[in-house]
């Protein structure tokens, strides 16, 4: 199987495909687990293992939420990567 580009992905999600969305997490679950637990290291909440399980389901939920309305969101301005517009998705999640 060839590796999806990021706008291959997001086009497979927003339209509802499941392979997609499977590479999609496959490819973004760390990105967002260590996002999350960046923030609540430099907040200095205490977190717990489900605690950081239930806000990288969160991050998730938020974009695939309303058939991926704010993955649909992504413009690539101001030479922004796919990777740093989800780190700032899960930081505002999370804060």
């Amino acid at each position: 199987m060839t590796q999806l580009t990021d706008s291959d992905l997001i086009a497979g999600c927003i339209s509802g495909r499941r392979e997609a969305l499977e590479a999609f997490a496959c490819r973004y679950s760390d990105l967002i687990y260590r996002s999350v637990q960046h923030v609540l290291r430099l907040k200095q909440i205490c977190f717990s293992f489900q605690g950081v399980e239930d806000l990288h389901h969160t991050v998730f939920l938020d974009l695939f939420d309303g058939a991926c309305r704010k993955l649909s969101l992504f413009g690539g301005k101001n030479g922004c990567s796919f990777s740093t517009w989800i780190r700032v998705v899960a930081v505002r999640v999370v804060l």
